[in-house]
């Protein structure tokens, strides 16, 4: 881990000539370092979350339209009626969720909407580095921050007791996560700033919420609404 850390800062350093700039780009990833390294992952309450900063952070990133930000309560996803039994409850929400979300929102079961929506950073940053540099980044981020990720993500969704609801969630949160950090680091090193400043905000929010996706529209006029995760 520190390893990795010491090789990402000095491929940085090498390739961002303004001292300022380059510890400014790894203070963005450290805390990343530092989530692995603690093996812990800290979601905040709604209370404590700022929903028009992780607006503004998405639509900075995707580039595209976020009109509001719904959080989703891992431990209660939705109240329970005063109709309902408590096992009813227990079941549906147990039993449902998955399902629920997944068609309610741009995450499926192959991809995190997340990742989804920076797919056309992919090809742009191909053509910002040669491929030995492209790679060795890659390699840094999915090995040593993403994988260990998905195995925090993993734990925590699993000490929430529903880990096999979400089973397959952590590896698309984790992807998100992956995919943002990797684009920041791409285009600052090669010193496209406007660009790399893009995905800074995002992921200083994703060290507290993690995105699923974008709400599916039941109509045109409908607003764009992220929905992501919060402690109860």
């Amino acid at each position: 881990m520190h390893d990795s850390a010491e090789r990402l800062g000095s491929l940085i350093r090498s390739r961002v000539k303004d001292a300022a700039k380059a510890a400014e780009i790894m203070e963005t990833v450290l805390p990343y370092f530092a989530i692995v390294k603690s093996n812990k992952l800290t979601i905040l309450p709604e209370a404590q979350l700022d929903r028009e900063k992780i607006r503004e952070a998405l639509a900075l990133a995707t580039m595209l339209t976020v009109n509001d930000v719904a959080l989703f309560h891992m431990e209660r996803p939705f109240e329970k009626p005063a109709w309902m039994t408590n096992a009813v409850y227990e079941r549906d929400r147990t039993s449902n969720v998955w399902d629920d979300l997944c068609a309610s929102t741009s995450m499926d079961r192959d991809e995190s909407g997340l990742a989804r929506a920076l797919r056309s950073a992919h090809s742009f940053s191909r053509q910002k580095l040669d491929s030995a540099i492209w790679h060795e980044l890659r390699h840094i981020v999915d090995e040593t921050i993403g994988r260990p990720l998905r195995a925090i993500i993993e734990s925590y969704l699993e000490n929430v007791h529903v880990h096999f609801l979400f089973r397959g969630f952590d590896t698309r949160l984790a992807h998100g996560v992956q995919k943002a950090l990797f684009y920041y680091l791409v285009f600052s090193v090669s010193d496209d700033a406007p660009y790399a400043d893009r995905f800074a905000p995002l992921l200083e929010q994703m060290r507290f919420t993690l995105p699923f996706g974008i709400k599916n529209k039941t109509d045109a006029q409908d607003p764009t609404v992220w929905i992501t995760l919060c402690m109860a």
